[in-house]
């Protein structure tokens, strides 16, 4: 069991081993499992202990595994349901009474916000506020202005707005409080009143922008965001002004930053919205321990620099090439060296979670972190679940990439036309990605852009890339096959472009002629690739390929 140090400076959090090389609990018994820790009533430490042998999903020891080589060797597998809970109190340490909250009246739990044990107070907080009763409400607010304990008023204010009984003038008293961690708290709670209707508390919250305490900087510049006053950006700037520590400078650049809109430019329809919310809070629950916050992947402690849990995803051709690699990874794990690079965290298969919890996590990472592919579909997710259903193994990158649809390479033999503008049509298969292929027209219902091909070629997808070129992806298409250029075959492929890079994924066919037909319309906005690529079905592919992008 880890005991960390917390430390406070210029307004982050800072955390540390205070055993050097050692740790503050821990145990040669393979089977010891600490999972939870509380603090009791008494002042001693409770810890949950699974003890049991194996705690990892089947994926992890599978028969032939150097985990299963391990679990038979020391018999882990035979040991299960002897759980139980340890007590740990300190040699010196005397515990402390046994509590009656249950039986007392709320006039005595006010009493036990103020104990030196945060579980007395944590419960006595939480007993008055379930029990709505308000005759405490003076008390409270007694305790709140004089009590000597800043612990105690800080839980006064909390219970007070727990039980709807805050008062503006205690707030705007409290705001000044000669402790920061009481002013701090006192913001917080001023944000339910501020949400009533209490909106003239603004110039008090204002104030605490200039504060002594780096603190209460920060959590005014919060407040302000998330109450949405105002110029938050011109508070940033004077609090940033008047502190310079780093915590203010971190809030300030956040709150200076224009926000990055995925897609560029891109607007997404409420339901698009849902799906990167739940892959956002998919991400941030879960893939973040590993890969990091930023998406760039999280540093080993103690290992050198530069050594990463798992691999980047800004910017990786997995995430941002075609869609089935983010899927295949996401269903089956990824195991092996990346890009030449081993990692210690191995990429477990997600497969027992639901088409819509894939497509979710798939979308999120393919328009955050600087990454601007197109969305995934749940339909895309039940495709590739299908197609995968006997694989047992976790994917490396060497076995994943033959697997993806693979552009063709033959894109100089190719013969463009489009119904607007077909003397460029050329410059979407130029290699250069600063040129372009424009309708030089308003995208409408009915304009279309046609690939002919040396041969006759099974293709599966198509992707159309308009990154230097925001705004300038397909409102609605469909996608039509020919084998003569005259007569189409039904759509393959109906859609509407999404982001920078529009993937269009369908059932392998044969054809020479592909013709994509706009099926919407954008007033005052042409129609642009800056570079086309054509997708043969991946493990199967006749011909010469390029590489994956």
């Amino acid at each position: 069991m880890r005991r960390t140090k917390v430390d406070v400076r210029e307004g982050l959090t800072f955390l540390s081993n205070p055993h050097e090389k050692s740790e503050f609990l821990r145990s040669t018994d393979a089977n010891f499992r600490p999972v939870n820790g509380a603090t009791a009533p008494d002042g001693t430490l409770y810890i949950v202990d699974m003890y049991r042998g194996i705690i990892q999903e089947g994926n992890w020891v599978r028969p032939g595994s150097y985990l299963r080589t391990v679990v038979e060797k020391y018999q882990l597998d035979k040991n299960a349901g002897r759980g139980r809970i340890w007590r740990l109190a300190h040699k010196d340490f005397k515990p402390g009474p046994q509590p009656r909250m249950l039986s007392e009246k709320p006039a005595q739990l006010v009493g036990h916000l103020a104990h030196p044990n945060g579980w007395w107070r944590d419960t006595a907080q939480k007993l008055l506020v379930l029990g709505g009763d308000k005759s405490v409400a003076p008390a409270l607010a007694t305790m709140a202005r004089s009590h000597p304990e800043y612990l105690a008023r800080q839980h006064a204010l909390w219970t007070l707005e727990g039980l709807g009984a805050l008062e503006p003038a205690l707030v705007r008293e409290k705001l000044k409080d000669a402790h920061p961690q009481v002013r701090s708290t006192a913001l917080r709670v001023s944000e339910t009143l501020v949400k009533l209707g209490e909106t003239n508390l603004l110039a008090d919250v204002v104030a605490l922008a200039k504060d002594s305490d780096t603190g209460v900087v920060m959590q005014t510049m919060l407040t302000a965001k998330l109450l949405k006053w105002p110029e938050p950006a011109a508070l940033a700037e004077t609090a940033l002004a008047s502190n310079p520590a780093r915590g203010v400078k971190e809030i300030s650049a956040l709150l200076l930053r224009t926000p990055a809109n995925p897609g560029g430019g891109v607007q997404y329809t409420a339901a698009e919205k849902k799906v990167l919310e739940r892959g956002a809070a998919i991400y941030k629950e879960l893939c973040f321990a590993c890969h990091a916050p930023d998406g760039k992947g999280a540093p080993i402690e103690g290992a050198p620099k530069g050594s990463m849990q798992a691999p980047s995803l800004a910017g990786s051709k997995t995430i941002n090439g075609h869609r089935d690699g983010v899927i295949n990874v996401l269903l089956k794990g990824l195991t092996g060296p990346v890009n030449g690079k081993d990692y210690v965290a191995l990429m477990v298969p997600m497969e027992s979670n639901d088409d819509a919890w894939i497509a979710s996590v798939a979308s999120y990472v393919r328009t955050s972190f600087g990454n601007q592919a197109s969305l995934v579909t749940t339909n895309d997710v039940a495709r590739l679940r299908a197609a995968s259903v006997t694989r047992t193994e976790p994917w490396t990158i060497e076995t994943l990439k033959p697997s993806l649809p693979q552009p063709l390479a033959n894109r100089k033999e190719w013969k463009l036309t489009a119904s607007h503008n077909g003397a460029g049509a050329a410059l979407a298969v130029d290699g250069n990605p600063a040129t372009r292929y424009e309708s030089k027209a308003d995208q409408a219902q009915g304009m279309w852009f046609q690939i002919e091909l040396p041969s006759e070629t099974t293709v599966a997808g198509l992707a159309l890339d308009t990154a230097k070129s925001p705004g300038d992806y397909p409102r609605g298409y469909k996608v039509e096959l020919s084998d003569d250029g005259q007569a189409w075959s039904k759509p393959v492929a109906t859609g509407k472009g999404t982001s920078l890079l529009t993937d269009i994924t369908f059932a392998p066919q044969k054809a020479r002629f592909i013709r994509i037909t706009q099926t919407g319309s954008a007033g005052g906005q042409f129609w642009s690739i800056h570079e086309l690529q054509i997708f043969a079905s991946g493990g199967a592919v006749a011909g010469k390929t390029a590489a994956v992008p």
